[in-house]
């Protein structure tokens, strides 16, 4: 799937989106098998959802510390936690952000979210913000070597 979305942030990167209809054909005239084709359309579906319309309060908005709560520790691992601390720490995540993943985090189905499953739900929470940080995290996610650091 990462592939397809590969595709997508090359192709589609500071447009409209297609509709789902259009989107799937121009991913199979592309080659793409069914099953990749399904899967990003999902994740698309999804990131769409992740935390759009939501409020957030003005404590979430503040700059001061935030300390993960067990609960929230035990549901990632330690790369999907060192991970967050680095996307915090660089800027591609703001504070809102961060609260809008840890929610999503606690959301997942039980067990524990890996390091691939993190970068797929921050990828959802960057994949429109087409600044350039954000941009570069994608890119390194899609495009890039797997033991790279972000910077």
């Amino acid at each position: 799937m990462l592939e397809v979305l590969a595709y997508l942030f090359e192709e589609l990167y500071g447009t409209e989106y297609p509709d789902t209809a259009q989107l799937a054909r121009k991913l199979d005239v592309a080659g793409f098998a069914d099953e990749d084709i399904r899967e990003a359309l999902q994740w698309m579906e999804e990131s769409k959802s992740l935390g759009c319309d939501q409020l957030w309060s003005e404590s979430a908005r503040s700059a001061g510390v935030r300390v993960l709560h067990p609960q929230e520790l035990e549901r990632m691992s330690v790369e999907a936690v060192s991970l967050l601390y680095a996307l915090i720490q660089s800027g591609v995540l703001d504070a809102i952000e961060r609260e809008q993943l840890l929610e999503r985090v606690m959301r997942e189905p039980d067990g524990e979210v890996s390091l691939e499953r993190m970068q797929l739900l921050v990828l959802m929470l960057v994949w429109r913000k087409q600044d350039q940080l954000s941009n570069l995290w994608v890119e390194e996610i899609l495009f890039g070597r797997e033991d790279a650091t972000l910077h």
